[in-house]
C-alpha cells in the first residue's frame, strides 16, 4: 500500500497516523532502502506467474550479429562472475516480433562498478572503446561492423527515481546500498573499532598509487568504496592523518621527485605525468609539501644548474 501511494501517487512521504495523531512519516527514501535490503519485495508474488524459454524465439528472430553479440556479453558475464541481462524496448519488440537492434545490457553482481568492467571488457573484445557516465552508472560501448558505427548501452543494475518531473534520475547501485546499510549496522555495534575501516583505507590508497597521474575526486572514490563523500572523508582522515586530497598531493609530488632526478623530462611535462593539470597549481603544492620550488629541488639532487623554463620560475 505504501509503494502504491509513494510511487504511484508521486509522494515523497506518508504520515503514520494511530489514534488521530501523526506518529511518524515514512519517505521514499525509505521505501528505496526496504527493496535495497529486501530485494525480493521489488518482484512480487510468483503465484500464476508464467516463464518462457526464448532461445528459439531469439535463434529464429534475431540477425546473427546481435545473437553473436549476446553469446559474447554472456561468456563474459560467466568470465567476470557477474550476471548479465538484456533489457528495455529491445525485448518488447523480440516478444511482439518487431525488429529492433538497439541493444540494451544491464550486468548485476558485487560492485557498482560491474557494468564498467562488462563495457571494457567488451570493448576490448569487439576492438571498440567506451564512455563512461559514471553519475548514472551507465556505459555507451562504441565499436565498428561492416564499415558501420555500433553502440551497445550497458548498464549496472541500480535503483533510481525522479526528484521532480523532467529532472535526471538519482541513481544508486543496489550493492552500494546494502554496503551502506551494513555500514551504519557495524558502526552501531562497534563504535571505537576504527580497524573496521583498514580494508577501505588500502582500497583507496591503493587505488591512488595506481592511477594518481589521473583525475581523481573524493566523490569518485567514494562511490567505489560504496561509501557517502562525507562520510568517507572523515574515515580517512581519521586512519591516515590527513585528508584525501592532501594525500592524493603527497603521492603526487613523490612521482615528481623521482621524476625530477631525470632532467630530461621537462618541468610541464613532469606536472601532467603526476596528474596536475595546472602548471603553477604543481609548483604550489610542491612547495608546500616539500619546502623547495621544483627547479631547486631538481638542481639539489642532480648537481646541476640549468637554464629554467620560463614556467619552472613560478
Amino acid at each position: 500500500k505504501l509503494s502504491a501511494i509513494i510511487v504511484d501517487g508521486r509522494q515523497r512521504l506518508v504520515p503514520i497516523v494511530e489514534n488521530d495523531a501523526v506518529v511518524g512519516v515514512v519517505t521514499r527514501t525509505d521505501l528505496i532502502n526496504l527493496f535495497a535490503s529486501e530485494p525480493e519485495s521489488l518482484r512480487g508474488s510468483s503465484s500464476g506467474g508464467k516463464t518462457r524459454n526464448l532461445a528459439k524465439l531469439m535463434r529464429d528472430r534475431l540477425p546473427r550479429n546481435v545473437q553473436h553479440l549476446l553469446e559474447t556479453a554472456g561468456a563474459i558475464g560467466r568470465e567476470l562472475d557477474m550476471r548479465v541481462y538484456v533489457a528495455g524496448g529491445f525485448v518488447r519488440d523480440l516478444l511482439l516480433g518487431k525488429p529492433n537492434n538497439d541493444v540494451d545490457l544491464v550486468a548485476e553482481g558485487r560492485g557498482n562498478d560491474i557494468g564498467s568492467r562488462l563495457a571494457h571488457r567488451l570493448a576490448e573484445v569487439l576492438g571498440g572503446r567506451v564512455r563512461e557516465h559514471p553519475k548514472f552508472l551507465t556505459c555507451v560501448v562504441i565499436y565498428e561492423e561492416d564499415g558501420k558505427e555500433c553502440r551497445v548501452d550497458v548498464a549496472t543494475a541500480r535503483l533510481e527515481y525522479y526528484e521532480h518531473p523532467a529532472a535526471l534520475p538519482t541513481v544508486e547501485a543496489l550493492c552500494a546500498w546494502a554496503a551502506d546499510a551494513l555500514g551504519r549496522y557495524a558502526q552501531s555495534l562497534f563504535p571505537f573499532a576504527g580497524a573496521r575501516h583498514a580494508q577501505v583505507i588500502r582500497q583507496c590508497t591503493a587505488y591512488i598509487h595506481d592511477h594518481y597521474s589521473q583525475k581523481i575526486t573524493l566523490e569518485d572514490m567514494a562511490r567505489r568504496v560504496y561509501l557517502s563523500p562525507s562520510y568517507l572523508s572523515r574515515i580517512f582522515k581519521r586512519e591516515t592523518g590527513v585528508n584525501f586530497n592532501e594525500y592524493l598531493n603527497q603521492v603526487r609530488i613523490k612521482k615528481a621527485q623521482e621524476l625530477l632526478r631525470i632532467r630530461e623530462i621537462r618541468m610541464t611535462d613532469i606536472s601532467l605525468l603526476v596528474g596536475f593539470e595546472d602548471q603553477s597549481y604543481f609548483t604550489r603544492v610542491f612547495r608546500r609539501v616539500t619546502g623547495a620550488l621544483p627547479r631547486d629541488y631538481r638542481e639539489r639532487v642532480t648537481g646541476r644548474k640549468g637554464r629554467p623554463h620560463k614556467e619552472e620560475t613560478t
